[in-house]
């Protein structure tokens, strides 16, 4: 198999797990063993890494070219910063952290860690502690990178992961000039979820009550006589409706 073609498979984000499912079990032609593909990260890793690096200087560079008090600049910056995984959920092996121009949606800072490994693409050391822990440490890493080439961000969009908030305050401690704006998608969402979860029962107790501000609303409809479904009905309802922003200083 040519390596022009395990390459593209590489670019278009597809890992060797699809590249042998298509080509092998799908189409029956002759694969590369999973070992031998990794010959082809060697090959591009160096490559891939200058052209990524070039787009965040590009992007840091048009930002320190406007005015300082323009929102978008390199003194107020207004970036989004997410983490993802090669496989979902807490046991990932890997975790990338990224940060990017709200604005103009260019990568200005990332991070990388794997928890295993036997072949080293990179100088990077595997990374020793959970893949949940992962995220707030890489978050810290870049946020601290932003820091010491004097970055000022004042807003940081994030889907409230705790532990990437509480390494940006760490970093930005000041609240007056840099703050975090959770994602009103990712918190409508996530809220809803957890009304399903409450809406079959017959009673909630008052912990679960409190965990969130919107819970509330249910909280005095059933004061007022209303089932705990109809509570939920109504509520979830309200959040798909409506897509509302929070802010944490």
């Amino acid at each position: 198999m040519s390596l022009a073609l395990g390459l593209s498979f590489l670019i278009w984000g597809y890992g060797y797990p699809i590249y042998h499912k298509v080509l092998k079990l799908g189409l029956g032609m002759q694969t590369l063993a999973c070992k031998n593909s990794f010959h082809i990260t060697n090959i591009v890793h160096p490559f891939v890494n200058n052209v990524l690096d070039e787009i965040c200087e590009t992007a840091k560079n048009e930002m320190k070219m406007k005015n300082p008090l323009e929102l978008g600049s390199w003194k107020k910056a207004v970036t989004t910063s997410f983490s993802c995984r090669l496989i979902w959920g807490n046991h990932s092996q890997c975790c990338t952290f990224v940060i990017i121009t709200f604005l103009r949606g260019c990568t200005i800072y990332y991070g990388y860690a794997c928890m295993r490994g036997s072949s080293n693409v990179c100088d990077t050391e595997l990374w020793e502690g959970t893949a949940k822990a992962a995220e707030g440490d890489l978050a810290e890493v870049c946020f601290n990178k932003a820091k010491e080439e004097e970055m000022v961000i004042a807003v940081d969009w994030q889907n409230a992961d705790p532990s990437s908030v509480k390494s940006f305050q760490y970093v930005f401690p000041d609240g007056s000039l840099s703050r975090v704006m959770l994602c009103g998608g990712h918190m409508g969402c996530s809220h809803a979820n957890n009304l399903k979860e409450y809406e079959p029962k017959k009673f909630v107790d008052q912990s679960k009550r409190n965990i969130h501000n919107w819970h509330q609303l249910s909280v005095s409809m059933l004061a007022k006589g209303h089932t705990l479904k109809k509570a939920v009905v109504c509520q979830t309802s309200f959040l798909h409706g409506r897509r509302a922003t929070i802010s944490q200083s």
